[in-house]
């Protein structure tokens, strides 16, 4: 099996510009703003200061099925299958959120994973930015600084890299994109969290 470098190396950060189309990205921003009602009145908030609204929901939903069901966009698959062309076939599960950010909310500093001493499986986050191009919508990399975010571009990274969205200055216009952790492995019971997983061999 083949083990991707960027599992326990914090500076892993890998990028697939337009992995998803101009036409895709409105179809997700107004699938999140059609969802995002039901989502918050229907599921618990975690109870931590690092996220508000979708991305607080991030256990208790799985988006890209949604985007599957409701759209015929099939991000997982697409998702495997550039994990198969770059870094070689291997089992994967994979869980899936969306985040809306409105005015001045932000995602603080944080990383998905434990440590690589404690974590049971490796395993990679990402991210695909979904809303108009704007120099004010921005990632914060640690290490690489701020990032512009480009519309439909893939941004896969280590899990314990630790990465932030700085908040949103503008009254009237979200920030939208969708989130995801990859685990590696043949087992889920392996993944400390498996709610809302999706298999993909």
């Amino acid at each position: 099996m083949v083990r991707l470098v960027g599992f326990v190396d914090t500076r892993f950060l890998y990028t697939h510009a337009t992995f998803l189309s101009e036409p895709e990205c409105d179809y997700l921003c107004e699938l999140i703003h059609t969802i995002e009602p039901h989502i918050l009145n229907n599921t618990p908030s975690e109870d931590n200061s690092y996220y508000s609204g979708l991305t607080s929901r991030h256990g208790h939903y799985n988006f890209f099925q949604i985007c599957k069901d409701d759209l015929s966009i099939d991000i997982g698959t697409r998702l495997r299958d550039l994990i198969y062309d770059n870094f070689g076939e291997q089992p994967i599960w994979i869980k899936s959120w969306c985040n809306s950010l409105k005015y001045q909310e932000e995602i603080k500093p944080h990383i998905h994973g434990q440590d690589p001493d404690h974590d049971p499986i490796p395993f990679l986050t990402g991210n695909i930015f979904l809303s108009q191009p704007d120099p004010q919508f921005y990632t914060n990399y640690a290490t690489y600084g701020h990032i512009v975010n480009q519309r439909g571009d893939l941004s896969l990274i280590s899990s314990y890299l630790e990465h932030s969205v700085s908040p949103n200055p503008y009254m009237h216009k979200p920030r939208y994109s969708c989130a995801f952790d990859i685990y590696f492995t043949e087992d889920p019971s392996e993944v400390h969290d498996t709610t809302n997983l999706t298999y993909y061999e």
